[in-house]
């Protein structure tokens, strides 16, 4: 629209009074034109809100998900439990979530048993309300007859323990034990004397537990009717203190198809006491144990195969204590693991070590051994080929590089470029297809180029390779990898390698703005993972 004061607008002209008085009235006939367009705006946004209201309610009539079956709906709602854990007490979580999406919704989550059926209870938070014990009470109820996981940790053990808490805790696990005949898997984690005191309320095992899994004092269990059921096959102790209690629970060993036997950095079993326990599992598909002792070698002097394990696939020892070569090789003598799979011990020279000892027969003894661990540290060079002959079914290998070992003269250890260079022969371990090599300093750039090249033309090609270096040596930095381009990346990942190289983190610079700050206060710097290169 013209105005006669459009070139004035944007400047600083300032008025006469008699255009003052003109703009006035000429800005009153605008201000009313202005206001019938509001009302008109707001008379079409109450048309559109109405319109909009009829539209949603209709399309919420025809939606799919309204015509969705009540047991597609369940089946989708069992979808949102936690698979991997327990379900929590929480509104941000199923099924509780899900009650509040809508009144249909409530009542089919209400009336599903399956979405009940398990349960984390952290005791803490249990019994700091009144009201929350009776709220897992009515959640165990609606689970029906459904079989039940629960997850129960005693939270008290991490603090102050108010007074009367042990009679409160003892209380309401003699009130779980009600549901004893449900149970299917249960963990116990921080158990204290008073959980234990309420568990002895179980006359029978329970006949449907298939998995029992338990952190604490382990002689706790001793007189605890939990572990004979006929239906038992999984069970997991971890104990900071002595693990020799284990041996003597009663639990059903020759049912049992997973077991797993833990302690600190300092507990664990003997090698006697593992044989012995590998005898009364003879249904065993998978072990996971600590060894202990002061002296892992012990009986490791030679012995006979007495015990056979048919099934067993997976072996495998935490990586925090050390195993001499020469014990492995005693038990693997001593057991017979024909159909082993998956083998996982962190191997160790000993100075016993026979002098005519080679890593090599323990493959031997693993004849279809597809995925190992293997320590440089604890095969001399002149032994890395023969050891990885003996493992010809081998699909994964991963090489732990690190050793405390001088890096010039002293012991002449293996090295994660003798590995590829051995490798480049493709009868040894000719299925290969996954190499991770861990905590190494070294490794020649031609080298690994020719692995890649090699291994991605044999008959069974390398599908992945990962890298994991340490801080090297000083003086000795020049010997890393030099950075692969995005070329050769590309190159590789279009020829179907998954390549991953992880570096240290560089040292920080000794000033920074930060400096003196608190740890929580500077920026994180994480350890960079790079998909194909380094920088």
């Amino acid at each position: 629209m013209k105005s006669p004061f459009a070139d004035r607008i944007g400047t600083n002209y300032v008025p006469s009074d008699s255009e003052i008085e003109q703009i006035q009235v000429d800005l009153a006939s605008h201000a009313e034109e202005l206001a019938l367009i509001d009302a008109r705006i707001r008379e079409l946004s109450e048309q559109r809100d109405k319109l909009q209201t009829y539209i949603h309610g209709h399309k919420a009539l025809i939606s799919h998900t309204r015509r969705l079956p009540r047991d597609i709906l369940e089946e989708i709602f069992l979808k949102c439990i936690p698979s991997g854990r327990c379900a929590v007490i929480s509104v941000k979580e199923a099924p509780f979530l899900l009650c509040r999406v809508c009144s249909a919704w409530r009542t089919i989550a209400m009336s599903t048993p399956k979405l009940w059926a398990s349960l984390h209870i952290p005791l803490g938070f249990i019994l700091a309300e009144g009201s929350r014990p009776s709220v897992v009470f009515e959640w165990l109820n609606r689970a029906a007859a459904c079989p039940l996981s629960l997850s129960i940790i005693d939270s008290y053990g991490w603090g102050d323990i108010p007074a009367g808490v042990d009679h409160d805790i003892q209380e309401f696990v003699q009130s779980l034990v009600s549901y004893s005949a449900r149970w299917h898997s249960v963990d116990f984690r921080n158990t204290s004397s008073a959980m234990a005191k309420g568990l002895a309320e179980i006359s029978q095992a329970p006949q449907s537990l298939t998995s029992f899994q338990f952190f604490g004092d382990i002689s706790l269990l001793s007189s605890l009717n939990l572990l004979n059921g006929p239906s038992l096959r999984t069970v997991e102790l971890h104990s900071d203190g002595d693990l020799d209690p284990a041996l003597s629970l009663p639990v059903a060993w020759h049912q049992l198809t997973h077991l797993s036997l833990t302690g600190s950095i300092t507990a664990g079993v003997s090698i006697m006491d593992l044989i012995i326990l590998l005898g009364r599992c003879p249904q065993l598909v998978s072990i996971f144990v600590s060894l202990g002792g002061d002296d892992l070698t012990g009986a490791a002097t030679g012995g006979s195969t007495s015990t056979v394990l048919p099934f067993l696939d997976t072996f495998h020892i935490p990586q925090f204590r050390l195993v001499p070569s020469i014990a492995l090789k005693y038990i693997t003598d001593c057991v017979s693991m024909p159909q082993l799979r998956h083998l996982h011990v962190p191997t160790t020279p000993s100075d016993s070590d026979p002098a005519d000892f080679s890593f090599a027969s323990i493959g031997t003894n693993l004849p279809v051994l597809e995925d190992l661990t293997l320590r440089l540290s604890a095969i001399p060079s002149q032994s890395l080929a023969e050891t990885l002959k003996s493992f010809p079914a081998l699909t994964r290998l991963i090489v732990d590089a690190y050793s405390w070992a001088p890096t010039n003269g002293g012991t002449d250890l293996c090295r994660t470029t003798q590995v590829m260079e051995t490798l480049l022969d493709t009868s040894i371990c000719p299925r290969l297809e996954e190499l991770v090599v861990l905590q190494t300093a070294f490794v020649s750039r031609a080298t690994l180029d020719a692995f890649i090249d090699c291994r991605m033309e044999a008959p069974h090609r390398l599908q992945r390779l990962f890298i994991k270096f340490q801080e090297p040596p000083p003086g000795n930095r020049g010997i890393l990898i030099s950075e692969l381009s995005a070329t050769e990346t590309e190159s590789y990942l279009s020829r179907g390698l998954d390549i991953s190289i992880m570096r240290p983190a560089p040292p920080s610079a000794s000033l920074t703005p930060w400096t003196g700050l608190p740890a929580e206060d500077r920026p994180a710097n994480p350890t960079p993972l790079w998909r194909g290169g380094f920088s």
